[in-house]
């Protein structure tokens, strides 16, 4: 079943501390190539396995998920239900979240 709410964990969280996620932090041009649509794949969830069993970081989708063609391909094909998604944490902007936890790396 497809996740609905960010991880406790998410980066996307303003709850979540910097380093506070595992990976630790966000390689910023990579992410960016996500929501500029220059790479057809979207974020990935920090706690979800690097397999066919991967999901799609909620907090991603919720933000800028409506910007990046990988996500667009995980809505047609079934991946993701936007509909589904919800939250009730408040979560970065996606400059918030690049000076929050991207310099980290």
């Amino acid at each position: 079943m497809p996740k609905r709410k960010p991880c406790p964990s998410c980066p996307w969280r303003r709850s979540t501390p910097p380093g506070g996620f595992p990976g630790g932090c966000i390689d910023s041009r990579r992410l960016l190539a996500m929501v500029g649509g220059r790479m057809g794949s979207a974020m990935q969830c920090h706690c979800t396995p690097d397999d066919d069993r991967a999901a799609v970081c909620v907090g991603f989708a919720l933000q800028v998920g409506r910007d990046s063609i990988g996500y667009r391909f995980a809505v047609l094909g079934g991946a993701v239900d936007p509909d589904a998604l919800e939250t009730d944490e408040e979560l970065h902007s996606l400059e918030s979240l690049i000076s929050t936890h991207g310099a980290r790396c």
